[in-house]
C-alpha cells in the first residue's frame, strides 16, 4: 500500500507540456532523494494508470553522492512503450574476416565431430518420415573451418576416396560429409586421414576413425 506524502520536486511531460503523476520511492524513509531511491512517473492508457520507466539515482562512481538540489535537470536513460510517432536508428558494424588472426588459429581450431564415429551419432539427421527405415543419413562434420578451404579424404594407404570443396563465410563454418566416395560408395570401418588446404592460412592434417 502506498502512502501519499509531499515532496519538493515535480515531473513533467514536456512533449505535451503537463505535470505528471509519479510514485516516489523513498527506499530508506528519510524524505530525501539518495542513492538507491526511485522516480516512476506514471502514465495513463484509458483511465488505468502504467509505469513505463523510472529514474534510480545510483552510487556515485568515486567520491561522494551528490544530490540533486534546487534547480538541477536529471538527464535520464530509459524505455518505454513504443508509439506511432516513434524512430529508432541502429546502426551495426558487418562481420569481418580477419585474415592475421586466422593464420594464427586455424590449425588448433579445426575439428571433426563425432571422432570416432561410431554406429550412430546425435548430429545425424533424422528419417524424413515416419515410416521411413534406418537411422537417416550418415554424416560427420569438419567444424570450424576458414570461409574458403579444400577438404581432402584419404585410407591410410594413402588412397584419395573424396574432395570436398568448403565455401562459407563468418557464419557458416561447418561443412558435412555423407561418408561416401568420389563414386558414391560406402566406405569401410577404419581410420582416414583429412587434409584441408585453406591457401595463405595454411593447412591441416588429422585423422578420424568410423568404427562399427
Amino acid at each position: 500500500m502506498l502512502f501519499p506524502k509531499p515532496v519538493n520536486f515535480e515531473v513533467y511531460n514536456i512533449n505535451e507540456n503537463e505535470k505528471m503523476d509519479f510514485v516516489f520511492l523513498d527506499l530508506n524513509s528519510n524524505d530525501t532523494v539518495d542513492v538507491g531511491d526511485k522516480i516512476i512517473p506514471i502514465i495513463y492508457q484509458n483511465n488505468v494508470p502504467k509505469t513505463t520507466w523510472q529514474v534510480e539515482l545510483g552510487e556515485p562512481a568515486s567520491g561522494d553522492a551528490i544530490l540533486p538540489g534546487q534547480g538541477d535537470v536529471i538527464r535520464m536513460i530509459f524505455t518505454k512503450p513504443l508509439t506511432s510517432i516513434d524512430v529508432f536508428r541502429l546502426e551495426t558494424t558487418a562481420a569481418e574476416f580477419d585474415v592475421e588472426t586466422a593464420k594464427k588459429e586455424f590449425l588448433e581450431n579445426v575439428i571433426v565431430v563425432p571422432n570416432p564415429y561410431v554406429v550412430t551419432s546425435s548430429f545425424e539427421v533424422p528419417p524424413p518420415t515416419v515410416f521411413s527405415a534406418g537411422r537417416g543419413e550418415r554424416r560427420i562434420y569438419f567444424m570450424n573451418l576458414p570461409p574458403e578451404c579444400t577438404i581432402r579424404i584419404y585410407t591410410l594407404s594413402g588412397e584419395l576416396i573424396r574432395v570436398i570443396e568448403h565455401k562459407g563465410d563468418v557464419f557458416n563454418s561447418i561443412e558435412p560429409w555423407d561418408l561416401l566416395t568420389s563414386e558414391g560408395l560406402d566406405i569401410s570401418y577404419g581410420v582416414y586421414i583429412y587434409h584441408i588446404d585453406a591457401g595463405e592460412l595454411g593447412e591441416k592434417i588429422g585423422k578420424f576413425a568410423i568404427i562399427k
